[in-house]
């Protein structure tokens, strides 16, 4: 029998999307834009979003701990992305923008983190189902 892992290609996809939006600015000021570089809030939450996919690929052995983790990896993402919102709403009267990139790339990775976690969960019925059997 053969587990599909498929959730390793989607931790992948989260992690290299995850990667791409540290690149980019998140909100957009009229004298500069908010990047991770210069918010240490919205550094280390993009860091646990780009750090936990890539630790669930190794975690393969263990699909209840890569579950989890990939579970937290999609809750740092959409943190990211609130705080991103938080900071673009309080400096509204500054005339601050919500960037369309950075943000739109987190929420990608934050997809495939749940998608990872619902092809865990399919393979964790293959197990049962598999187990039942033998």
């Amino acid at each position: 029998m053969q587990i599909q892992r498929l959730q390793n290609l989607y931790l992948l996809l989260a992690f290299l999307a995850a990667i791409l939006s540290l690149n980019y600015p998140w909100v957009i000021l009229p004298g500069a834009n908010v990047t991770v570089q210069n918010s240490v809030p919205l550094l280390i939450l993009a860091l646990l979003a780009t750090i936990l996919p890539l630790l669930g690929i190794f975690l393969y052995k263990n699909l209840k701990r890569q579950k989890l983790v990939s579970r937290l990896a999609a809750l740092f993402a959409i943190c990211s992305l609130a705080y991103a919102f938080i900071l673009d709403y309080t400096n509204i009267e500054n005339g601050a923008n919500l960037a369309i990139l950075a943000p739109a790339i987190m929420f990608a990775s934050a997809l495939f983190d749940l998608f990872a976690a619902g092809a865990i969960s399919s393979d964790q019925k293959l197990l049962k189902a598999a187990d039942r059997i033998r």
